[in-house]
Protein backbone atom coordinates (compact mmCIF):
# COMPACT_ATOMS: atom_id res chain seq x y z
CA UNK A 1 0.00 0.00 0.00
CA UNK A 2 1.09 3.18 -1.17
CA UNK A 3 1.26 5.57 2.33
CA UNK A 4 1.01 8.93 0.35
CA UNK A 5 -2.01 7.62 -1.12
CA UNK A 6 -4.53 7.16 1.37
CA UNK A 7 -6.09 9.47 4.07
CA UNK A 8 -3.57 10.81 6.69
CA UNK A 9 -6.35 9.82 9.68
CA UNK A 10 -6.10 6.33 10.59
CA UNK A 11 -2.76 5.94 8.94
CA UNK A 12 -1.46 8.85 11.52
CA UNK A 13 -3.24 7.94 14.32
CA UNK A 14 -1.72 4.38 13.90
CA UNK A 15 1.82 6.01 13.90
CA UNK A 16 0.95 7.45 16.82
CA UNK A 17 -0.30 4.86 18.71
CA UNK A 18 3.09 2.10 17.58
CA UNK A 19 5.38 5.14 18.54
CA UNK A 20 3.66 5.17 22.49
CA UNK A 21 3.33 1.69 22.92
CA UNK A 22 7.56 1.63 22.11
CA UNK A 23 7.73 3.63 25.47
CA UNK A 24 6.16 0.84 27.21
CA UNK A 25 8.21 -1.72 29.29
CA UNK A 26 6.33 -5.28 28.38
CA UNK A 27 3.86 -4.76 30.71
CA UNK A 28 0.89 -7.47 29.79
CA UNK A 29 -1.69 -5.63 31.78
CA UNK A 30 -1.00 -2.54 29.64
CA UNK A 31 -1.66 -4.34 26.28
CA UNK A 32 -4.69 -6.23 27.77
CA UNK A 33 -6.42 -3.13 28.01
CA UNK A 34 -4.67 -1.79 24.18
CA UNK A 35 -6.92 -4.29 22.85
CA UNK A 36 -9.97 -3.81 24.84
CA UNK A 37 -9.88 -0.84 24.19
CA UNK A 38 -10.29 -1.98 20.16
CA UNK A 39 -13.07 -4.08 21.12
CA UNK A 40 -14.91 -0.69 22.96
CA UNK A 41 -13.87 1.81 19.72
CA UNK A 42 -15.40 -1.14 17.01
CA UNK A 43 -18.29 -2.67 19.07
CA UNK A 44 -19.30 1.09 20.32
CA UNK A 45 -19.28 2.65 16.63
CA UNK A 46 -20.80 0.35 14.62
CA UNK A 47 -23.68 -0.21 17.46
CA UNK A 48 -24.18 3.74 17.12
CA UNK A 49 -23.73 4.33 13.27
CA UNK A 50 -26.31 1.81 13.39
CA UNK A 51 -29.01 3.42 15.68
CA UNK A 52 -28.34 6.77 14.27
CA UNK A 53 -29.30 5.50 10.71
CA UNK A 54 -32.55 4.53 12.27
CA UNK A 55 -33.49 7.76 13.43
CA UNK A 56 -32.09 10.04 10.57
CA UNK A 57 -35.34 11.17 9.37
CA UNK A 58 -36.53 12.01 12.86
CA UNK A 59 -36.04 15.08 14.82
CA UNK A 60 -34.27 13.20 17.30
CA UNK A 61 -30.87 13.12 19.06
CA UNK A 62 -29.49 9.81 20.14
CA UNK A 63 -30.24 10.42 23.92
CA UNK A 64 -33.65 11.55 23.48
CA UNK A 65 -34.36 7.80 21.62
CA UNK A 66 -32.75 6.15 24.36
CA UNK A 67 -35.22 7.33 26.50
CA UNK A 68 -38.21 6.55 24.11
CA UNK A 69 -39.28 3.05 25.48
CA UNK A 70 -40.55 2.05 21.59
CA UNK A 71 -36.71 3.34 20.01
CA UNK A 72 -35.18 1.26 23.01
CA UNK A 73 -37.09 -1.61 22.10
CA UNK A 74 -36.06 -1.38 18.68
CA UNK A 75 -32.60 -0.71 19.13
CA UNK A 76 -32.59 -3.54 21.47
CA UNK A 77 -33.78 -6.16 18.92
CA UNK A 78 -31.70 -5.02 16.00
CA UNK A 79 -29.10 -4.90 18.14
CA UNK A 80 -29.87 -8.79 19.76
CA UNK A 81 -30.03 -9.75 15.98
CA UNK A 82 -27.88 -7.97 13.97
CA UNK A 83 -24.86 -7.83 16.55
CA UNK A 84 -25.90 -10.40 19.22
CA UNK A 85 -25.16 -7.73 21.88
CA UNK A 86 -26.46 -4.13 23.34
CA UNK A 87 -25.41 -1.02 25.01
CA UNK A 88 -27.87 -0.26 27.95
CA UNK A 89 -27.58 3.65 27.90
CA UNK A 90 -26.69 6.10 25.43
CA UNK A 91 -23.49 7.53 27.88
CA UNK A 92 -22.17 3.78 27.50
CA UNK A 93 -20.76 4.57 24.12
CA UNK A 94 -16.72 5.28 23.81
CA UNK A 95 -17.15 9.27 22.44
CA UNK A 96 -19.20 9.70 26.15
CA UNK A 97 -16.98 8.35 27.64
CA UNK A 98 -14.21 10.20 26.34
CA UNK A 99 -15.82 13.18 26.74
CA UNK A 100 -17.14 12.56 30.25
CA UNK A 101 -14.60 10.81 31.84
CA UNK A 102 -10.74 11.51 30.14
CA UNK A 103 -9.69 14.19 32.59
CA UNK A 104 -10.55 11.98 35.26
CA UNK A 105 -7.49 10.58 37.27
CA UNK A 106 -9.28 7.36 37.52
CA UNK A 107 -10.32 7.87 33.78
CA UNK A 108 -8.33 3.79 33.04
CA UNK A 109 -10.39 2.11 35.60
CA UNK A 110 -13.90 3.99 34.71
CA UNK A 111 -13.34 3.36 31.14
CA UNK A 112 -12.84 -0.61 31.72
CA UNK A 113 -15.39 -0.44 34.19
CA UNK A 114 -18.11 1.75 31.68
CA UNK A 115 -17.85 -0.78 28.77
CA UNK A 116 -18.23 -4.26 31.18
CA UNK A 117 -20.94 -2.73 33.27
CA UNK A 118 -23.23 -1.21 30.29
CA UNK A 119 -23.33 -4.13 27.63
CA UNK A 120 -25.26 -6.78 27.90
CA UNK A 121 -26.02 -9.94 25.25
CA UNK A 122 -28.67 -11.96 23.69
CA UNK A 123 -28.97 -15.25 25.87
CA UNK A 124 -25.63 -16.59 26.75
CA UNK A 125 -23.95 -16.98 23.70
CA UNK A 126 -19.95 -16.57 22.68
CA UNK A 127 -20.22 -12.90 22.92
CA UNK A 128 -20.84 -12.45 26.35
CA UNK A 129 -18.32 -15.54 26.78
CA UNK A 130 -15.81 -13.73 24.84
CA UNK A 131 -15.95 -10.40 26.40
CA UNK A 132 -16.85 -11.06 29.77
CA UNK A 133 -13.61 -13.34 29.53
CA UNK A 134 -11.23 -9.71 28.16
CA UNK A 135 -12.98 -7.95 30.88
CA UNK A 136 -12.36 -10.70 34.12
CA UNK A 137 -8.91 -10.98 32.91
CA UNK A 138 -8.15 -7.42 32.56
CA UNK A 139 -9.05 -7.35 36.56
CA UNK A 140 -6.46 -10.49 37.06
CA UNK A 141 -3.71 -9.01 35.51
CA UNK A 142 -4.43 -5.40 36.07
CA UNK A 143 -4.20 -4.66 39.83
CA UNK A 144 -6.36 -1.40 40.17
CA UNK A 145 -5.52 -1.11 43.62
CA UNK A 146 -2.25 -0.80 43.17
CA UNK A 147 -2.16 1.02 40.22
CA UNK A 148 -0.47 4.13 40.37
CA UNK A 149 -2.82 6.76 37.67
CA UNK A 150 -0.33 9.49 37.85
CA UNK A 151 2.72 7.28 36.62
CA UNK A 152 4.25 7.77 33.62
CA UNK A 153 2.63 4.63 31.90
CA UNK A 154 -0.75 5.94 33.06
CA UNK A 155 -0.14 9.05 31.15
CA UNK A 156 0.56 6.90 27.76
CA UNK A 157 -1.97 4.12 28.47
CA UNK A 158 -4.68 6.93 28.44
CA UNK A 159 -3.44 8.90 25.30
CA UNK A 160 -3.45 5.73 23.59
CA UNK A 161 -6.82 5.13 24.46
CA UNK A 162 -7.97 8.40 23.46
CA UNK A 163 -6.01 7.93 20.05
CA UNK A 164 -7.96 4.41 19.67
CA UNK A 165 -11.06 6.32 20.07
CA UNK A 166 -10.22 8.85 17.04
CA UNK A 167 -9.92 5.83 15.13
CA UNK A 168 -12.81 5.43 12.04
CA UNK A 169 -13.79 2.24 11.63
CA UNK A 170 -15.23 3.08 8.75
CA UNK A 171 -12.50 4.45 6.55
CA UNK A 172 -11.83 1.91 3.80
CA UNK A 173 -8.17 3.70 2.87
CA UNK A 174 -7.16 1.44 6.16
CA UNK A 175 -9.42 -0.29 7.53
CA UNK A 176 -9.36 -0.34 11.68
CA UNK A 177 -8.39 -3.62 11.38
CA UNK A 178 -5.41 -3.68 9.84
CA UNK A 179 -4.98 -0.68 12.62
CA UNK A 180 -5.20 -3.60 14.80
CA UNK A 181 -3.03 -6.01 13.36
CA UNK A 182 -0.12 -3.80 13.16
CA UNK A 183 -0.32 -2.99 16.67
CA UNK A 184 -0.92 -6.66 17.88
CA UNK A 185 2.28 -7.26 16.02
CA UNK A 186 4.03 -4.93 17.97
CA UNK A 187 2.20 -6.20 21.43
CA UNK A 188 2.93 -9.80 20.54
CA UNK A 189 6.56 -9.05 18.80
CA UNK A 190 8.13 -11.74 21.91
CA UNK A 191 6.41 -14.17 20.08
CA UNK A 192 7.19 -16.79 17.90
CA UNK A 193 4.36 -15.99 15.52
CA UNK A 194 3.85 -18.18 12.64
CA UNK A 195 5.02 -16.33 9.31
CA UNK A 196 2.41 -15.20 6.85
CA UNK A 197 3.83 -17.40 4.21
CA UNK A 198 3.52 -20.32 6.03
CA UNK A 199 0.10 -20.29 6.61
CA UNK A 200 -0.50 -19.51 3.17
CA UNK A 201 1.16 -22.66 2.51
CA UNK A 202 -0.77 -24.68 5.22
CA UNK A 203 -4.16 -23.33 4.05
CA UNK A 204 -3.53 -23.73 -0.12
CA UNK A 205 -2.42 -27.09 0.53
CA UNK A 206 -5.42 -28.25 3.17
CA UNK A 207 -8.26 -26.55 0.55
CA UNK A 208 -6.40 -27.99 -2.95
CA UNK A 209 -9.25 -30.20 -3.80
CA UNK A 210 -12.23 -28.66 -2.17
CA UNK A 211 -13.33 -25.20 -1.16
CA UNK A 212 -16.24 -25.52 1.72
CA UNK A 213 -16.11 -27.41 5.07
CA UNK A 214 -18.44 -28.11 7.71
CA UNK A 215 -15.83 -27.79 10.85
CA UNK A 216 -11.82 -26.88 11.08
CA UNK A 217 -10.08 -27.01 13.88
CA UNK A 218 -6.68 -24.92 14.36
CA UNK A 219 -5.20 -26.78 17.62
CA UNK A 220 -2.75 -24.00 18.65
CA UNK A 221 -4.93 -20.98 17.40
CA UNK A 222 -1.97 -18.56 18.28
CA UNK A 223 -3.67 -14.56 17.26
CA UNK A 224 -6.07 -16.35 14.87
CA UNK A 225 -4.23 -15.25 11.70
CA UNK A 226 -4.90 -18.31 10.15
CA UNK A 227 -8.62 -18.33 10.20
CA UNK A 228 -8.06 -15.32 7.57
CA UNK A 229 -5.93 -16.91 5.75
CA UNK A 230 -8.34 -20.18 5.36
CA UNK A 231 -11.16 -17.70 4.57
CA UNK A 232 -9.44 -16.75 1.12
CA UNK A 233 -9.68 -20.53 -0.06
CA UNK A 234 -12.34 -21.83 1.92
CA UNK A 235 -16.09 -21.62 3.16
CA UNK A 236 -16.47 -23.00 6.44
CA UNK A 237 -19.36 -22.96 9.01
CA UNK A 238 -17.52 -23.55 12.58
CA UNK A 239 -14.24 -22.72 13.29
CA UNK A 240 -12.64 -24.52 16.54
CA UNK A 241 -9.23 -23.60 18.26
CA UNK A 242 -6.97 -23.18 21.71
CA UNK A 243 -4.64 -20.95 22.64
CA UNK A 244 -2.97 -21.23 25.94
CA UNK A 245 -1.41 -17.71 26.05
CA UNK A 246 -3.85 -15.22 27.10
CA UNK A 247 -2.52 -12.45 25.44
CA UNK A 248 -2.37 -14.07 22.40
CA UNK A 249 -6.28 -15.45 22.82
CA UNK A 250 -6.93 -12.18 23.82
CA UNK A 251 -5.31 -10.53 20.01
CA UNK A 252 -7.89 -13.93 18.23
CA UNK A 253 -11.06 -12.48 20.28
CA UNK A 254 -10.55 -9.12 19.01
CA UNK A 255 -8.99 -9.78 15.83
CA UNK A 256 -12.18 -11.84 14.73
CA UNK A 257 -14.65 -9.73 15.93
CA UNK A 258 -13.09 -6.50 14.15
CA UNK A 259 -12.95 -8.95 11.18
CA UNK A 260 -16.42 -9.32 11.36
CA UNK A 261 -16.45 -13.10 11.84
CA UNK A 262 -19.83 -14.07 13.74
CA UNK A 263 -18.44 -15.11 17.06
CA UNK A 264 -21.75 -17.76 17.74
CA UNK A 265 -19.87 -19.39 15.17
CA UNK A 266 -16.79 -19.43 16.91
CA UNK A 267 -15.53 -21.81 19.63
CA UNK A 268 -12.13 -20.68 21.20
CA UNK A 269 -11.10 -21.60 24.48
CA UNK A 270 -8.24 -20.86 26.51
CA UNK A 271 -6.54 -23.68 27.27
CA UNK A 272 -3.73 -26.38 26.06
CA UNK A 273 -4.45 -28.70 23.45
CA UNK A 274 -2.10 -31.10 25.52
CA UNK A 275 -4.91 -31.25 28.02
CA UNK A 276 -7.78 -32.63 25.24
CA UNK A 277 -7.35 -32.87 21.61
CA UNK A 278 -11.13 -32.35 21.26
CA UNK A 279 -12.36 -29.18 20.90
CA UNK A 280 -16.34 -29.46 20.60
CA UNK A 281 -16.51 -31.68 17.50
CA UNK A 282 -16.02 -35.21 16.99
CA UNK A 283 -14.54 -35.36 13.60
CA UNK A 284 -13.22 -32.47 11.73
CA UNK A 285 -12.95 -31.52 7.79
CA UNK A 286 -9.54 -29.76 8.15
CA UNK A 287 -7.19 -29.30 10.99
CA UNK A 288 -4.37 -27.20 10.14
CA UNK A 289 -2.06 -25.19 12.41
CA UNK A 290 1.71 -24.84 13.51
CA UNK A 291 2.90 -27.30 16.27
CA UNK A 292 4.94 -24.94 18.13
CA UNK A 293 8.25 -25.86 19.63
CA UNK A 294 6.83 -24.19 22.98
CA UNK A 295 3.89 -26.40 23.41
CA UNK A 296 5.00 -29.84 23.02
CA UNK A 297 2.41 -32.36 24.97
CA UNK A 298 3.46 -35.25 26.51
CA UNK A 299 1.49 -38.30 26.66
CA UNK A 300 -0.85 -38.32 29.77
CA UNK A 301 -3.79 -40.60 31.03
CA UNK A 302 -6.10 -38.15 29.43
CA UNK A 303 -4.59 -38.14 26.16
CA UNK A 304 -4.74 -42.34 26.11
CA UNK A 305 -8.24 -42.43 27.64
CA UNK A 306 -9.19 -39.67 24.05
CA UNK A 307 -8.20 -41.79 21.69
CA UNK A 308 -9.59 -45.20 23.34
CA UNK A 309 -12.58 -43.28 23.62
CA UNK A 310 -12.32 -42.51 19.97
CA UNK A 311 -11.87 -46.28 19.00
CA UNK A 312 -14.53 -47.41 21.07
CA UNK A 313 -17.05 -45.01 19.52
CA UNK A 314 -16.39 -46.13 16.17
CA UNK A 315 -16.33 -49.53 16.37
CA UNK A 316 -19.86 -48.59 17.81
CA UNK A 317 -20.64 -46.94 14.73
CA UNK A 318 -19.38 -50.36 12.43
CA UNK A 319 -21.95 -52.38 14.10
CA UNK A 320 -24.67 -49.45 13.91
CA UNK A 321 -24.06 -48.95 10.04
CA UNK A 322 -23.98 -52.51 9.26
CA UNK A 323 -26.48 -53.96 11.17
CA UNK A 324 -28.95 -51.19 11.48
CA UNK A 325 -28.20 -49.58 8.05
CA UNK A 326 -27.64 -46.14 9.83
CA UNK A 327 -26.43 -43.40 7.54
CA UNK A 328 -22.97 -42.37 8.79
CA UNK A 329 -23.50 -38.75 8.82
CA UNK A 330 -26.23 -39.43 11.66
CA UNK A 331 -23.89 -39.95 14.01
CA UNK A 332 -22.52 -36.35 13.62
CA UNK A 333 -25.71 -34.51 12.54
CA UNK A 334 -28.37 -36.19 14.63
CA UNK A 335 -27.44 -34.63 18.03
CA UNK A 336 -29.70 -37.02 20.27
CA UNK A 337 -28.29 -39.93 18.63
CA UNK A 338 -24.96 -38.38 18.86
CA UNK A 339 -25.33 -38.12 22.59
CA UNK A 340 -26.59 -41.06 23.10
CA UNK A 341 -23.53 -43.23 21.20
CA UNK A 342 -21.24 -40.66 23.53
CA UNK A 343 -22.52 -41.67 26.83
CA UNK A 344 -22.31 -45.01 25.88
CA UNK A 345 -18.78 -44.28 25.18
CA UNK A 346 -18.08 -42.63 28.58
CA UNK A 347 -19.62 -45.95 30.05
CA UNK A 348 -17.59 -48.60 28.54
CA UNK A 349 -14.48 -46.09 29.23
CA UNK A 350 -14.98 -45.57 32.88
CA UNK A 351 -12.27 -45.88 34.79
CA UNK A 352 -10.39 -47.61 32.09
CA UNK A 353 -7.33 -46.09 30.89
CA UNK A 354 -5.48 -49.16 29.92
CA UNK A 355 -8.68 -50.08 27.36
CA UNK A 356 -7.00 -48.62 24.39
CA UNK A 357 -3.87 -50.89 23.30
CA UNK A 358 -2.16 -49.88 20.51
CA UNK A 359 -0.59 -53.35 19.20
CA UNK A 360 2.52 -55.31 20.55
CA UNK A 361 4.80 -53.26 18.05
CA UNK A 362 3.36 -50.05 18.60
CA UNK A 363 2.52 -50.23 22.00
CA UNK A 364 5.42 -47.46 23.62
CA UNK A 365 3.45 -44.93 21.58
CA UNK A 366 1.71 -44.45 24.49
CA UNK A 367 4.19 -42.41 25.88
CA UNK A 368 5.46 -40.97 23.14
CA UNK A 369 5.44 -37.29 23.62
CA UNK A 370 4.28 -36.74 19.78
CA UNK A 371 0.70 -39.08 20.41
CA UNK A 372 -1.15 -35.95 20.27
CA UNK A 373 -0.70 -36.78 16.29
CA UNK A 374 -2.27 -39.49 16.39
CA UNK A 375 -4.73 -38.44 17.88
CA UNK A 376 -5.46 -35.43 16.10
CA UNK A 377 -5.33 -38.00 12.67
CA UNK A 378 -8.10 -39.66 14.44
CA UNK A 379 -10.22 -36.78 14.86
CA UNK A 380 -10.29 -36.17 11.41
CA UNK A 381 -13.33 -37.34 9.14
CA UNK A 382 -12.73 -40.35 6.67
CA UNK A 383 -11.71 -37.66 3.87
CA UNK A 384 -10.23 -34.99 6.49
CA UNK A 385 -7.05 -33.27 5.57
CA UNK A 386 -4.46 -31.90 8.40
CA UNK A 387 -1.75 -30.08 7.51
CA UNK A 388 0.99 -28.70 9.97
CA UNK A 389 3.91 -26.98 10.83
CA UNK A 390 6.27 -29.25 12.42
CA UNK A 391 10.03 -29.23 14.46
CA UNK A 392 12.39 -30.63 11.40
CA UNK A 393 13.27 -33.37 14.99
CA UNK A 394 9.77 -35.23 13.75
CA UNK A 395 11.43 -35.96 10.25
CA UNK A 396 14.90 -37.27 11.62
CA UNK A 397 15.22 -37.73 15.25
CA UNK A 398 15.94 -42.04 16.10
CA UNK A 399 13.38 -42.04 19.28
CA UNK A 400 10.41 -41.13 16.70
CA UNK A 401 11.36 -43.98 14.13
CA UNK A 402 8.59 -46.15 15.51
CA UNK A 403 5.87 -42.97 15.59
CA UNK A 404 6.91 -42.06 12.08
CA UNK A 405 6.11 -46.07 11.04
CA UNK A 406 3.06 -46.12 12.54
CA UNK A 407 2.20 -42.96 10.67
CA UNK A 408 3.49 -44.01 7.43
CA UNK A 409 3.09 -47.91 7.08
CA UNK A 410 0.10 -48.78 10.04
CA UNK A 411 -2.29 -46.20 9.13
CA UNK A 412 -0.52 -44.45 5.38
CA UNK A 413 -1.39 -40.84 6.81
CA UNK A 414 1.49 -38.83 5.31
CA UNK A 415 0.47 -37.57 2.09
CA UNK A 416 3.66 -35.10 1.67
CA UNK A 417 6.54 -33.52 3.18
CA UNK A 418 7.44 -29.59 2.64
CA UNK A 419 10.73 -27.43 3.68
CA UNK A 420 10.90 -23.62 3.08
CA UNK A 421 13.98 -21.69 3.94
CA UNK A 422 12.52 -20.20 7.50
CA UNK A 423 12.54 -15.96 7.06
CA UNK A 424 15.02 -15.26 9.41
CA UNK A 425 17.43 -16.22 7.08
CA UNK A 426 19.48 -19.53 5.62
CA UNK A 427 21.22 -19.51 9.11
CA UNK A 428 18.04 -20.97 11.03
CA UNK A 429 16.31 -24.38 10.45
CA UNK A 430 14.36 -24.31 7.27
CA UNK A 431 10.20 -25.08 8.12
CA UNK A 432 8.82 -28.05 7.79
CA UNK A 433 5.53 -28.77 6.19
CA UNK A 434 3.36 -32.40 6.69
CA UNK A 435 0.14 -33.18 4.71
CA UNK A 436 -1.78 -36.03 6.27
CA UNK A 437 -4.93 -38.04 4.54
CA UNK A 438 -7.32 -39.97 6.26
CA UNK A 439 -8.76 -41.81 3.16
CA UNK A 440 -5.03 -42.16 1.38
CA UNK A 441 -4.69 -45.27 -0.77
CA UNK A 442 -1.46 -43.92 -2.69
CA UNK A 443 1.39 -45.99 -2.02
CA UNK A 444 3.87 -43.12 -1.94
CA UNK A 445 4.77 -39.62 -0.31
CA UNK A 446 5.57 -36.45 -2.29
CA UNK A 447 8.62 -34.66 -0.81
CA UNK A 448 9.13 -30.92 -1.71
CA UNK A 449 12.49 -29.03 -1.09
CA UNK A 450 11.58 -25.37 -1.84
CA UNK A 451 13.76 -23.79 0.66
CA UNK A 452 15.82 -21.79 -2.29
CA UNK A 453 12.71 -21.41 -4.55
CA UNK A 454 10.39 -18.58 -4.05
CA UNK A 455 9.29 -15.21 -4.08
CA UNK A 456 8.20 -13.17 -1.33
CA UNK A 457 6.65 -9.43 -0.81
CA UNK A 458 6.00 -7.56 1.64
CA UNK A 459 2.20 -8.17 3.61
CA UNK A 460 1.78 -5.52 5.98
CA UNK A 461 1.63 -1.90 6.20
CA UNK A 462 5.64 -2.10 7.48
CA UNK A 463 5.31 0.09 10.46
CA UNK A 464 5.21 -2.57 13.37
CA UNK A 465 7.24 -4.67 11.69
CA UNK A 466 8.24 -6.89 8.61
CA UNK A 467 6.01 -9.81 7.96
CA UNK A 468 6.75 -11.25 4.35
CA UNK A 469 3.62 -13.35 2.26
CA UNK A 470 4.64 -15.62 -0.82
CA UNK A 471 3.87 -14.23 -4.39
CA UNK A 472 1.18 -16.30 -6.06
CA UNK A 473 3.61 -18.26 -8.44
CA UNK A 474 5.35 -19.70 -5.87
CA UNK A 475 1.87 -20.96 -4.36
CA UNK A 476 0.61 -21.83 -7.76
CA UNK A 477 4.02 -23.78 -8.46
CA UNK A 478 3.85 -25.63 -5.32
CA UNK A 479 -0.14 -26.72 -5.88
CA UNK A 480 0.83 -27.35 -9.10
CA UNK A 481 3.36 -30.43 -8.01
CA UNK A 482 1.01 -31.28 -4.88
CA UNK A 483 -1.51 -31.60 -6.58
CA UNK A 484 -0.30 -33.66 -9.37
CA UNK A 485 2.53 -35.26 -7.64
CA UNK A 486 4.70 -34.03 -10.10
CA UNK A 487 8.21 -35.03 -10.02
CA UNK A 488 10.74 -32.29 -10.84
CA UNK A 489 14.36 -32.36 -10.84
CA UNK A 490 15.84 -30.60 -7.48
CA UNK A 491 12.75 -29.11 -6.35
CA UNK A 492 10.56 -32.00 -6.25
CA UNK A 493 10.05 -36.62 -5.82
CA UNK A 494 7.72 -39.12 -5.29
CA UNK A 495 8.97 -42.00 -3.22
CA UNK A 496 8.11 -45.21 -2.26
CA UNK A 497 6.74 -46.20 0.68
CA UNK A 498 9.64 -48.89 0.44
CA UNK A 499 12.22 -47.03 -0.30
CA UNK A 500 11.49 -44.80 2.82
CA UNK A 501 11.54 -48.55 5.02
CA UNK A 502 15.29 -48.75 3.45
CA UNK A 503 15.74 -45.59 5.17
CA UNK A 504 14.68 -46.38 8.41
CA UNK A 505 11.36 -44.39 8.00
CA UNK A 506 13.62 -40.88 7.97
CA UNK A 507 11.57 -38.06 6.18
CA UNK A 508 14.53 -35.96 5.89
CA UNK A 509 13.62 -34.30 2.40
CA UNK A 510 17.30 -34.05 1.55
CA UNK A 511 17.57 -38.14 1.16
CA UNK A 512 15.00 -37.79 -1.27
CA UNK A 513 14.98 -34.47 -3.29
CA UNK A 514 18.88 -33.63 -4.49
CA UNK A 515 19.32 -30.43 -4.94
CA UNK A 516 23.35 -30.27 -4.91
CA UNK A 517 24.07 -27.55 -7.65
CA UNK A 518 27.87 -28.50 -7.87
CA UNK A 519 30.03 -30.65 -9.79
CA UNK A 520 30.53 -34.40 -8.75
CA UNK A 521 33.57 -35.62 -8.50
CA UNK A 522 34.62 -39.58 -8.17
CA UNK A 523 36.28 -41.08 -5.48
CA UNK A 524 38.63 -42.59 -7.39
CA UNK A 525 39.88 -39.39 -9.30
CA UNK A 526 39.99 -37.87 -5.47
CA UNK A 527 42.35 -40.81 -4.51
CA UNK A 528 44.88 -40.53 -7.63
CA UNK A 529 45.20 -36.99 -7.09
CA UNK A 530 46.16 -37.37 -3.90
CA UNK A 531 48.56 -39.91 -5.32
CA UNK A 532 50.33 -37.70 -7.35
CA UNK A 533 50.32 -34.94 -5.18
CA UNK A 534 52.52 -37.22 -2.55
CA UNK A 535 54.63 -38.19 -5.12
CA UNK A 536 55.67 -35.03 -6.71
CA UNK A 537 55.86 -33.72 -2.75
CA UNK A 538 58.56 -36.29 -1.80
CA UNK A 539 60.20 -35.70 -5.26
CA UNK A 540 60.50 -31.88 -4.05
CA UNK A 541 61.38 -32.92 -0.39
CA UNK A 542 64.46 -35.27 -2.24
CA UNK A 543 65.55 -31.96 -4.25
CA UNK A 544 65.40 -29.99 -0.75
CA UNK A 545 67.18 -32.47 0.77
CA UNK A 546 69.88 -33.06 -1.45
CA UNK A 547 70.86 -28.98 -1.85
CA UNK A 548 71.00 -29.21 2.00
CA UNK A 549 73.41 -31.71 1.34
CA UNK A 550 75.26 -29.41 -1.26
CA UNK A 551 75.93 -26.66 0.92
CA UNK A 552 76.52 -28.94 4.07
CA UNK A 553 73.41 -27.39 6.07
Amino acid sequence: MDKKNHHLDNYSLLKSIIFKLKCFDYDEGSYLIVLYAFLYKYSSDILKDHFLSVIEDEELTLDEAYRDDGYQMIFKDDAFHMFGYYFDKSDAFIDEIINDKYSDELFIWEFVESFSKNISFFGGGNYKKYFSFMYDVINDYFNFKSFDFNSEKAMYLKDIILTISKLNVFDDDLYIADVFNEVSNLILRRYNKTPNYINQILSALAFSDKNHAQNIYIPYLEDASLIFEISNHCNFINFYGKEPNILLYCCAIVKLFLGFYDLDYVFIDNSNVRDSVDAGVKYYDFIISKISDNYKMRSNNTQKLELSKRNTRDELEAILSSNFNIDEDSFTEDAVLSNALENLVDKMNFDKDDNFQFSKEYESLKDNEYLFLINLINSLKNDGVMAISISQSFLSRNYLNLLRKYLICEINAVDAVISIQNSMGKYHNPEVIVIFKRDRTDENILFVEMSEKFSTNLSSVGISGRNFSLENSSIDKLLDVYKNKKVIEKFSNLVSIDEIKRNEYSLVISRYVDTFEGEFIKLNDLRNEKKKLESNLKLLDDKINDMMDDLDL
